[in-house]
């Protein structure tokens, strides 16, 4: 590997570096919003589960904790190339 090469891939090593700085941070902001929901999930009184707005936070829940899991998954795939 000659010399541009290996500047190019160092290049591309800091980027992934910088994004997976970026993701991991996306990564547990996602973890505190689902975290976040799923308590506002379950002070939810129970004369009001069984409603739209029950189902709604759940879903929101869910998909924040999926989300979150996807995202998990990529960081972890990003460390596996540095």
């Amino acid at each position: 590997m000659n010399r541009e090469r290996r500047r190019q891939v160092a290049i591309a090593r800091d980027t992934i570096r910088r994004a997976k700085d970026m993701l991991d941070s996306a990564c547990s902001l996602l973890d505190r919003m689902a975290d976040a929901e799923q308590d506002a999930l379950d002070n939810i009184p129970e004369s009001f589960q069984e409603t739209d707005r029950y189902y709604d936070s759940e879903k929101a829940a869910e998909t924040l904790e999926e989300s979150a899991s996807s995202l998990s998954e990529i960081i972890t795939d990003l460390g596996e190339i540095l």
